[in-house]
């Protein structure tokens, strides 16, 4: 008689059987997404090794793109408990940063700072110190300061992480020498090697760039001026180039700018102009100029959301201004929203919501909590980074 090979008879054989297999395991993890992967990894010493693996978290950045899972607002000049706080996109219910963040802070540290997100990851500043660090996995890592540092003193530092190129990433600080007219230094520190290496030859620029606010997009670090063309930095090329003008008007300010970033691969800035518009503009792939997507128009807003409109009268002639602040531009790739291509992420008194400028849908997503200080509801008070799920090492 031929020898039959037994079979599994309960389930808890059956998943013992998979959990052995180190190759049909892998698969199964690898269609997990970054928080369930992170979450299996303490369950066992072989799911351990295999999330642990370079092969497989390389495998598992590529097929799974980031998600984008909430926001982090960080709010300015407030007490270090009132600094930071989380909100999910897809709840009203929102969370503290600090059970989210207290892997970064030390005791009788100064506040923690998020400088920039990227991807998954945060750029922070803590007392004198820098980190990379991963919500998800709870990662943080130091990052060493540049020789320069001390002789020239910080100036900027902008974070670049692309998880469809490779899982390293690279920090990218612009120096500046103090002297008669502006001049810049490029630095960039790589995750792979662990070191600093000077990029090309220092550079003259006017004071109206904002080196502090960087955008990666597409390879590049791109920074926004005020009077000329825009500036970016092809890390791979390691030089440095030009975007054509945003539009502006004659007296273009940091005021008219509601929003300078990225979503999905593609540059976004949104203009006030007139109230009760914003005008929403997006580069084109080849760099030849700026497109207008929409024009955003309030009204239909305030209609929904009326504790956004303030009246006043200006010179005996009754106005009406919009208390409406634009954090990101959200394209749907990650199914985010099913109400339209591109949401805009806005600020109102008490709440922050989505809002479709194509559809006019709206939703709110997070209720602001109240100030301590004067009762009043925070407005205009803090940042965002957006925080996408990643398994990525720091």
């Amino acid at each position: 008689m031929a020898n039959i090979k037994k079979q599994p008879s309960n389930p808890t054989d059956a998943g013992e059987v998979i959990a052995s297999n180190y190759d049909l395991t892998s698969q199964i993890l690898l269609r997990l997404p970054s928080r369930s992967v992170d979450n299996l990894r303490h369950t066992s010493k072989q799911w351990c090794s295999i999330s642990s693996d370079p092969y497989f978290i390389t495998s598992h950045i590529r097929d799974n793109p980031p998600l984008l899972s909430g926001f982090f607002l960080h709010y300015f000049e407030r007490p270090r408990a009132l600094s930071h706080e989380y909100v999910a996109v897809e709840s009203i219910e929102k969370t503290t940063v600090g059970s989210s963040l207290q892997f970064v802070e030390a005791q009788n540290s100064l506040d923690l700072h998020i400088l920039q997100s990227c991807n998954g990851l945060l750029l922070c500043s803590l007392d004198t110190k820098y980190y990379i660090c991963n919500p998800t996995t709870l990662q943080r890592k130091q990052i060493p300061l540049p020789k320069s540092w001390l002789t020239f003193g910080t100036y900027a530092l902008n974070l670049a992480y692309d998880p469809k190129q490779s899982r390293h990433y690279k920090v990218v600080y612009v120096r500046k020498f103090y002297g008669l007219q502006p001049k810049y230094q490029i630095e960039v520190y790589s995750s792979e090697t662990g070191y600093w290496n000077t990029s090309g030859e220092p550079f003259i620029e006017e004071n109206d760039i904002d080196f502090k606010h960087g955008v990666f997009c597409k390879g590049a670090i791109h920074w926004l001026k005020q009077t000329s063309s825009c500036l970016y930095f092809d890390i791979n090329q390691g030089c440095l180039k030009s975007t054509p003008e945003p539009p502006r008007t004659k007296q273009f300010d940091t005021t008219e700018c509601e929003y300078f970033g990225q979503s999905n691969g593609h540059l976004y800035l949104v203009v006030r102009r007139h109230l009760p518009n914003f005008m929403l503009y997006q580069m084109e792939d080849d760099y030849s100029g700026w497109s207008l997507k929409c024009v955003v128009d309030l009204d239909v807003l305030a209609t929904n959301f009326p504790s956004m409109a303030r009246n006043f009268y200006n010179t005996s002639v009754f106005s009406r201004i919009y208390e409406c602040n634009v954090l990101c531009v959200v394209e749907n790739g990650n199914e985010v929203d099913e109400i339209g291509h591109v949401n805009l992420v806005v600020s109102i008194p008490g709440e922050i919501l989505y809002f479709n400028p194509l559809t006019k849908a709206s939703k709110k997503i997070a209720q602001l909590r109240i100030s301590p200080f004067d009762e009043s509801v925070w407005f205009r008070d803090f940042i965002l980074h957006e925080y996408f799920e990643t398994i990525c090492p720091v």
